[in-house]
């Protein structure tokens, strides 16, 4: 398994010097930049050895991806995002954005998941153009409506039916939603990406001594399906990046999660 962070080109060296292998932008922040950002961007990979081989925050909060898609508008960010994502050496993006896809209470509900579900189809369509793959990744409750488990992210998966698409388990919205661990073995076919944080509210970076046996658990359970990709630190650090991130690498050896 590859271990990496979600964070800012910005604290690139951070993550290279605590011994991770790989870094994950927003994809919303890498669409935006310009030729220009994304050379300078690749030269600051490429000193430090390091490709951004994946991406959260599929997109801008003004983009709606169920009720009100628009998906020639999706098609040309999606092109625009993959294209400069693919530069930096993208090979997964993760399409979360809960506000993007929640549905209205006063929308009826089925309408706006068969539309997410064509957009879904569309964003799968674009990134095989580009070789990369698409995680779902089921939100908690709080979050969105729309994809909150493993079981949700599996179905709408296998109805869409894509190639390149599978979905993400990630710890925190797993414990929000009172999922079970053992929910990694019972839909790991179709698991090709991992988040990881503290599972309670604060959401930080599990530590040798606060989260190791959660991340011994989760860590277990993608070892029982054979999971050989990557999981990414998501998790809350306010003003103390770096220590927390270096707990989390200490708790990652210990636990020989590689």
């Amino acid at each position: 398994m590859k271990l990496g962070v979600c964070t800012s080109l910005r604290r690139i060296e951070i993550i290279k010097n605590l011994g991770f292998d790989y870094i994950e932008p927003k994809l919303a922040d890498i669409a935006k930049m310009t030729s220009e950002e994304l050379l300078e961007a690749r030269q600051i990979l490429d000193r430090y050895g390091m490709n951004a081989e994946t991406y959260n925050i599929f997109c801008p909060s003004d983009i709606n991806l169920s009720y009100a898609a628009d998906e020639h508008e999706i098609g040309a960010y999606v092109k625009g995002a993959l294209s400069n994502a693919q530069k930096l050496g993208g090979e997964i993006i993760v399409v979360g954005s809960g506000k993007a896809r929640n549905i209205p209470d006063d929308f009826p509900f089925d309408e706006g998941r068969d539309k997410f579900k064509r957009v879904l189809s569309l964003v799968a369509d674009i990134a095989y153009e580009y070789g990369i793959k698409v995680a779902l990744e089921p939100l908690n409750t709080n979050e969105t409506n729309l994809i909150n488990t493993l079981a949700d992210a599996a179905r709408i998966c296998e109805e869409v039916d894509k190639p390149n698409l599978g979905f993400l388990a990630d710890l925190f919205h797993m414990y929000r939603n009172g999922e079970e661990v053992s929910e990694v073995v019972k839909y790991g076919d179709r698991i090709i990406h991992a988040h990881i944080a503290r599972r309670n509210e604060m959401r930080g970076a599990p530590s040798i001594t606060d989260g190791a046996e959660d991340l011994a658990e989760f860590h277990d359970a993608l070892l029982k399906i054979g999971y050989k990709g990557r999981i990414s630190l998501e998790a809350s650090s306010k003003n103390c990046f770096e220590d927390s991130v270096a707990n989390f690498a200490a708790l990652a050896h210990h636990l020989k999660i590689r």
